[in-house]
């Protein structure tokens, strides 16, 4: 991606800035106790032939969750935060064009998941975020209840009923999302008119993956964002559910605003990338499993073209015990040497991407410590002046007091020599 300018605060960090969050305290959520052997055997036959029915089912034509959208000029940073799991987050500038589909395929990608599992995402708004450094990016609050059923209203009801059955409603509903997105083919049609009386309105709409983009819920004109203006773009979120009912819970909200580009393009940037979740497949999780946020990640995210190979099936993502790791996978007729030699081929790149992103870490860091002494340079000289300015007043006091006992005593001497006569 070409380099691009923030619309909202340009004195925000650059787009090359890494996120030095300190490290979190140790997350229980990624202590899970290890199956029997037998189970693990099971466990590991059930996942193979789950993804095998998944391959074997898949409609035919190109996949829709692997096709990216036209290039655009316009990026939105957002920051993609595991919950349960502290300290494990991403920061990747995203086109604002991307649809829900996409978004699913990036959160499998950053997180090293296989995407066998089922999913949902839902767009709240009148969203509160947690204030405390443990908990950064996580979303605290949510929620508006959708609007009370017309055809549930009987007639001629004295105006105080309806007022508590409105309160009553709110308080059930308080936290409906807008949207709930499901995977593509998994929504019934039904339009929320149509629910009835023991329905689920904790959402206002259904809708499937590809059938809202990014810009539907985040804008630069906030007005045109999901909540029509109501709220801002920081009071608007996502909530992305993997394998519904498990920990697996990223909370994905706007982080750094708008950017823009004069080259049009399609793809990611990562900006920062810290942690990792458990290993997906139970089988492989243990009690001494570390804590997320001390897992080593692969440099190979920070290239920006790989994502494409990616989409591609060229690459794949997977969460180890103690690292999140980018494999080349073979294609065709690759032989594992041929593999082995794309891989030293990308890590010898990424490699050279870690270290330009480092030397400017270290150019901003000596930049900000330079900045930070001339601010005490200067701090210091105005100190020094205003205590000039204090001393000058005190003498000019002085003075004044001295004139004042010097014309005292005159007058004083005066009255004395008057006194005499």
């Amino acid at each position: 991606m070409a380099d691009v300018s923030s619309t909202l605060n340009p004195a925000k960090r650059s787009r090359d800035d890494i996120d030095q969050t300190p490290s979190p305290r140790r997350s229980p959520s990624s202590c899970t106790l290890a199956p029997s052997g037998k189970k693990r055997r099971t466990l590991a036959v059930k996942a193979s032939k789950l993804a095998e029915f998944v391959t074997a089912n898949r409609a035919p034509g190109p996949d829709p969750y692997r096709i990216l959208p036209m290039p655009t000029t316009e990026w939105i940073q957002l920051r993609f935060t595991l919950d349960r799991f502290k300290g494990v987050y991403r920061v990747v500038q995203v086109p604002s064009n991307y649809n829900f589909a996409n978004l699913h395929t990036l959160v499998q990608y950053l997180f090293g998941w296989n995407g066998f599992h089922s999913h949902r995402a839902r767009v709240y708004t009148n969203v509160e975020m947690y204030k405390s450094a443990g908990r950064l990016g996580c979303i605290k609050s949510y929620g508006q209840a959708p609007p009370y059923p017309d055809d549930w209203r009987i007639q001629d009801m004295r105006p105080e009923v309806q007022e508590m059955e409105d309160y009553i409603w709110q308080r059930q509903n308080g936290d409906a999302a807008i949207y709930e997105v499901v995977a593509i083919g998994k929504n019934s049609g039904k339009h929320k008119d149509s629910r009835g009386m023991f329905s689920d309105y904790s959402w206002h709409y259904k809708v499937e993956d590809n059938e809202l983009s990014l810009a539907d819920v985040w804008n630069v004109e906030e007005d045109k964002n999901v909540s029509k203006g109501e709220f801002s773009n920081e009071n608007v979120g996502i909530i992305y559910e993997y394998e519904i009912g498990c920990p697996w819970s990223v909370h994905i909200t706007i982080d750094d605003g708008f950017y823009t580009s004069p080259m049009p393009g399609n793809d990611i940037y990562v900006v920062s990338i810290k942690g990792a979740p458990s290993v997906e497949e139970k089988h492989h999780w243990d009690s001494d499993h570390p804590d997320g946020c001390k897992k080593a990640t692969s440099d190979l995210f920070l290239d920006a073209r790989n994502w494409k190979l990616y989409c591609k099936k060229e690459l794949a993502t997977r969460t180890l015990r103690d690292r999140l790791v980018v494999n080349v996978l073979k294609v065709g007729s690759m032989t594992d040497d041929e593999v082995q030699d794309r891989q030293n081929e990308l890590q010898a790149i990424a490699d050279t991407i870690r270290k330009k992103r480092d030397e400017k870490e270290k150019e901003r860091k000596r930049e900000l410590r330079l900045q930070r002494k001339l601010e005490r340079e200067a701090e210091l000289a105005a100190e020094r002046e205003r205590e000039k300015k204090r001393q000058l007043q005190i003498r000019r006091k002085l003075e004044r007091e001295a004139v004042l006992a010097a014309r005292r005593l005159e007058e004083f001497r005066r009255l004395a020599a008057y006194e005499d006569d």
